[in-house]
C-alpha cells in the first residue's frame, strides 16, 4: 500500500513540476520565477515524500505553502466558470494537505 501511495504522489508531483516546466517554456503571462518556485517547492514536497528527514513534515508544510494558497486564490477566482483551471486547482490544493498527511501518518507508524 506503501509503495502505491507513494506512486499516486509521484505522479502527481511529475505532472505538476511538467507542467509549470511545459509553461515556462511556452512563455505563458507569468515570469520564469514564478514557475521556478513553482517548481523548487513542487520538488521540495516529492523529495519529503521519500525523504527520512526529522524535519521532512516541516519541510513539506513550508514548500507547500505557496502552491496551495496561489491554487486556493486560482482556484476561487475560477469558481464561476468550473473550467479545466479551477479542477487542477482543486486537485492541487487536495493532495498537498494529503501528502502532509501521509508524511504524518508515516512518522507516527515508525515511531511506534
Amino acid at each position: 500500500m506503501k509503495i502505491l501511495i507513494k506512486s499516486l504522489f509521484s505522479l502527481f508531483f511529475a505532472v505538476s513540476i511538467g507542467v509549470h516546466i511545459y509553461y515556462a517554456i511556452e512563455s505563458d503571462s507569468k515570469p520564469l520565477w514564478w514557475h521556478m518556485i513553482y517548481f523548487i517547492s513542487y520538488g521540495l514536497c516529492w523529495w519529503m515524500i521519500f525523504s527520512k528527514n526529522k524535519w521532512r513534515s516541516i519541510i513539506y508544510a513550508i514548500a507547500s505553502l505557496f502552491p496551495f494558497l496561489s491554487h486556493l486564490y486560482y482556484g476561487y477566482n475560477r469558481l464561476p466558470k468550473l473550467d479545466g483551471i479551477f479542477w487542477v486547482c482543486v486537485l492541487v490544493c487536495v493532495m498537498l494537505p494529503l501528502g502532509f498527511v501521509w508524511i504524518r501518518y508515516e512518522e507516527k507508524s515508525s515511531a511506534q
